[in-house]
């Protein structure tokens, strides 16, 4: 079902714990070391780590972040 949502919306779907898990797979990242110790306790990742990632190419300029409020103003505080 999601995967038809975003086909045919247009939109493309990031999924927090796939970003996560790519993190973990890495053998040397710090990150990745908490990532596998949070899933190895079945606890959530904190709020600490998912800070550390970062959409790139987003809002660039005047334009982005004018699409941005229109869409998303009320809607999330960046």
């Amino acid at each position: 079902m999601k995967d038809i949502l975003f086909k045919n919306s247009g939109y493309v779907h990031l999924s927090s714990s796939d970003l996560l898990r790519d993190e973990a797979a890495k053998p040397d990242s710090s990150l990745g070391k908490e990532i596998n110790e949070n899933i190895k306790n079945g606890s959530l990742v904190s709020t600490e780590v998912t800070r550390k990632f970062l959409i790139d190419a987003f809002q660039r300029n005047k334009q982005n972040i004018d699409g941005w409020q229109k869409d998303m103003g009320d809607k999330a505080n960046i």
